[in-house]
């Protein structure tokens, strides 16, 4: 932490609003004549953003007395240890400029997460005991994703009332995905931010549902009273996160209503005990082969991903404890190329930067 600065001066200003700005015009910046635009803008915007954080830093820390203390907290140990590991690995892997500059389409590597590092330790430094510069960071969140998408709703991939020009995925995030999460993410801080509120105000009910009505979480043919496609959006496992995280919301409202201490610690330990083992099995269930979790999703995925996962698996048996690299997933892919995959009954899906599937990418 910069511990010689009161955090009021001209320096300490200009950082929170770049940060301000940064997260307004966050979901609506997208550059379609660079890399491969709906999935590599965030990236850029983020490093771009790192790197004048990182320029203001550098003057910053040759005036007098000022110096960094490292955060002390199991989290920021824990990711550091992850990436200490995502370097070790990228060094014995595949290939290690891939694994630190990451590939066109993702700009996912080592040196996405170090800029992502840096931002994150630089805006914890910000708001860090200061609980009126954490609201405002987390209100233009919710304000500039409330807005996006409410405008993602009014598109031609919602109700089709307005922008029916604009020809994108996920209006001007490009991924749907992407937007997906972004949007799970500033759902949870508003209702983080209406609930930690002392004086609740109408529109702090309004936001999340703005939020929320995202085409990609919820089927936008609803509204119409079409009903046959269910009421999941574009992204459905960013869908079913919000049904179970509302769930568990819920469970912890319910909690917080005993009013016996012995009894709801036991019902809170009893809870985090039994979302372990559930989460555990859950993710046996995904990875197995005949799991009801893993048949459950490829009903609903592309034919194609049971032999993507097949291919991937192989590949990890190879490499079972560092791994082929963060980010060589296309290499591997080639290595384990299974033709089958061209054939209609499986997606005829020639080529894919990625497993879509959280645990064998990591893998």
């Amino acid at each position: 932490m910069l511990i010689a600065d009161k955090k009021e001066s001209f320096f300490w200003k200009f950082v929170e609003y770049t940060f301000y700005l940064f997260i307004i015009l966050f979901p609506f910046v997208k550059f379609n004549t660079f890399l491969f635009g709906g999935s590599s803008t965030r990236a850029v915007s983020l490093i771009l953003l790192a790197i004048i954080l990182g320029i203001v830093f550098g003057f910053y820390l040759f005036k007098k007395d000022n110096s960094l203390l490292i955060p002390r907290s199991p989290i920021f140990v824990s990711i550091l240890l992850y990436f200490i590991f995502l370097t070790i690995s990228g060094s014995v892997g595949m290939n290690f400029q891939t694994s630190f500059w990451s590939v066109a389409t993702r700009t996912t590597g080592i040196w996405y997460l170090i800029n992502l590092g840096f931002v994150i330790y630089v805006l914890w430094v910000l708001v860090r005991n200061n609980r009126i510069r954490q609201n405002k960071i987390i209100l233009a969140v919710i304000f500039s994703s409330a807005l996006f998408s409410f405008m993602y709703f009014l598109s031609p991939e919602g109700v089709n009332l307005m922008f029916q020009d604009y020809k994108a995925e996920a209006f001007t995030f490009g991924n749907t995905t992407f937007a997906a999460m972004y949007i799970f993410g500033a759902f949870l801080l508003s209702l983080y931010y209406l609930f930690q509120s002392e004086k609740k105000k109408w529109w702090m009910y309004v936001l999340p549902i703005v939020i929320v009505i995202n085409p990609s979480i919820i089927n936008s043919k609803i509204w119409f009273g079409d009903f046959s496609n269910g009421f999941l959006g574009q992204a459905r496992a960013s869908s079913y996160v919000v049904l179970f995280s509302l769930a568990f919301l819920f469970i912890i409202w319910l909690v917080s209503k005993i009013r016996d201490k012995k009894v709801r610690s036991v019902t809170v330990y009893s809870i985090f005990g039994l979302s372990i083992v559930a989460i555990i099995i859950s993710a046996f269930s995904l990875l197995s082969h005949n799991g009801y979790l893993r048949k459950v999703y490829l009903n609903q995925a592309t034919a194609v991903r049971p032999l993507v996962w097949e291919m991937s698996e192989k590949a990890i048996a190879e490499r079972s404890y560092l791994g082929w690299g963060t980010d060589n997933f296309e290499r591997v892919f080639e290595k384990n190329y299974d033709n089958r995959i061209l054939q209609d009954e499986y997606g005829n899906e020639a080529w894919l930067d990625r497993a879509h599937n959280v645990f064998i990418d990591q893998l």
